[in-house]
């Protein structure tokens, strides 16, 4: 399998970055700029950004934006290729696409409702006091402790043998 990079990619995108002569996107990101060839939407920059780096992308050193501009500029790359096209008609990973797609969904709604819902103090202090008002088991735990393993066989072939635990 050949991955290749469009003619020139290299030393154009290198002097693109490196000059800051590429343009800021349309929606003003200060963070996704294009590279030739490669058109970075900034919402997926940004979130590339803030999901690499754990912290919001306005805190994002110079060269931490320049690299991971360049990983995405990459992952944009490979996944462009033919065979990357191919792939992603294959049954399994259609299935992981979808499942990815999904989840993600599933987790925003999730995070909305709970946004949107949120419990007061008084629904939780009700909740809290119906699940210790009812009586729980309680058990009792015994335990013997010796200083050596030899002393603890001998114990349980005791034990086993009918000796009284107390």
């Amino acid at each position: 399998m050949k991955l290749s990079r469009p003619a020139g990619y290299a030393g154009a995108l290198r002097s693109a970055l490196l000059a800051g002569i590429a343009g800021l996107s349309a929606a003003g990101s200060p963070y996704a700029q294009e590279a030739p060839g490669i058109a970075i939407n900034p919402n997926v920059f940004d979130v590339y950004l803030q999901s690499r780096l754990q912290r919001p992308a306005a805190q994002a050193t110079p060269e931490e934006i320049e690299a991971l501009r360049n990983e995405l500029t990459d992952i944009y790359l490979l996944s462009n290729q033919p065979r990357a096209q191919e792939l992603r008609e294959s049954p399994r990973i259609a299935a992981q696409l979808e499942l990815q797609s999904r989840a993600m969904l599933a987790q925003a709604l999730a995070t909305e409702f709970v946004a949107a819902n949120q419990a007061t103090d008084e629904e939780m202090r009700t909740l809290y006091d119906e699940q210790t008002a009812a009586p729980g088991r309680e058990y009792k735990a015994r335990h013997i402790l010796v200083e050596t393993q030899g002393e603890a066989i001998a114990l349980i072939a005791e034990l086993e043998g009918g000796a009284d635990f107390a």
